[in-house]
């Protein structure tokens, strides 16, 4: 049984559907996937049937559309809305029982303070949730609690997978790599720096556990929000799955690496 693990990371973590598309290409398909933030996203669509030629499309309109529509409320800065609408657009079925592939996601329980893991109940309130980064936006309530984006305490969660999953992939979108002065020569710049920091920090027990590690250096190079570049970004993890592929091919037991052409 093959598990795959979806990092959250804004606008990186597009490279998500280039991972899938090139895995696609060789047949390789997963039993479960866990995700969260983009991750969670990402996974809930594959899950749901789609395939990464429709995950780019989403993501087009996303960016076309202006899927963050900026506001003031209480208790954020922006409203996740207009995601909440693609979701429900794109799913035919707001229910993780429903979906053609098991999907765990990850979310963080702003009253206990604890990691929650949903693998049922309402499918895009549970994303939303997931993807609802602190200060920046929205809670989502679930039941009686509010929720926040996971990746404040797991933004790879490969860890629900461990004992589900013979085998896993984990995808990494914010790889630490050493980085110049002059980009943490600045608030803005050392501000980012910590943060991934932080996120590097719960993420190094998962990267642990993983048979394969995808973690594509160059996606470095660009920032969270930066949606306009998807096309850049979602080919950077698929040349990025391709240079491990005959690795991947190996640890999931596939036998002659044939690509399936494209039709």
């Amino acid at each position: 049984m093959l598990g795959i693990a979806l990092s959250g990371g804004g606008a990186l973590g597009i490279a998500h559907i280039g991972v899938l598309k090139a895995l696609e290409e060789y047949n390789v398909r997963p039993d479960i996937i866990s995700g969260c933030s983009a991750g969670a996203i990402a996974g809930a669509l594959y899950c749901s049937g789609k395939r990464s030629g429709d995950l780019l499309e989403f993501v087009k309109k996303a960016y076309t559309y202006k899927m963050l529509q900026l506001r003031f409320p209480t208790k954020g800065w922006v409203s996740l809305g207009y995601l909440r609408k693609m979701l429900i657009d794109a799913l035919e079925r707001d229910r993780f029982e429903d979906l053609e592939i098991p999907l765990l996601v990850a979310a963080v329980n702003l009253n206990t303070g604890k990691l929650e893991i949903f693998k049922d109940g309402s499918l895009v309130d549970t994303v939303v949730a997931s993807s609802s980064v602190p200060m920046m936006f929205q809670p989502v309530k679930i039941g009686d609690y509010q929720y926040v984006d996971g990746g404040m305490l797991n933004n790879f969660p490969v860890e629900p997978l461990i004992g589900m999953a013979d085998k896993i992939i984990g995808v990494n979108v914010i790889p630490n790599i050493e980085v110049p002065n002059k980009s943490i020569s600045n608030l803005v710049g050392i501000g980012m720096r910590c943060f991934e920091l932080s996120l590097e920090a719960n993420t190094m027990h998962g990267r642990s556990h993983c048979d394969i590690l995808i973690e594509p250096k160059k996606l470095h190079d660009y920032r969270m929000f930066q949606v306009y570049k998807y096309e850049e970004i979602a080919q950077i993890g698929y040349d990025a799955t391709m240079e491990q592929m005959d690795e991947i091919l190996k640890v999931v037991n596939s036998k002659t690496p044939q690509k399936i052409p494209h039709s």
